[in-house]
């Protein structure tokens, strides 16, 4: 959600797909809200996928919410 309670994003419960959602789940405050120092506690968790994500848009959508 962002500061007007507007849902930006779902992260499905999906086999295979649980580490992104684990770590958007510890980086997210009681109300599931990320803010930025949240979002660049992330990145930094996912630091070795970054360049990736800019090299292959679409590829690591997850990163891309966070950058």
């Amino acid at each position: 959600y962002n500061p007007k309670d507007e849902l930006v994003a779902l992260m499905p419960n999906l086999p295979g797909k649980g580490g992104p959602l684990r770590v958007f789940r510890q980086i997210a405050d009681q109300q599931g809200r990320i803010d930025f120092a949240a979002a660049k506690e992330g990145l930094r968790i996912f630091s070795e996928y970054i360049e990736l994500a800019h090299q292959n848009p679409g590829r690591h959508q997850k990163i891309e919410l966070l950058l």
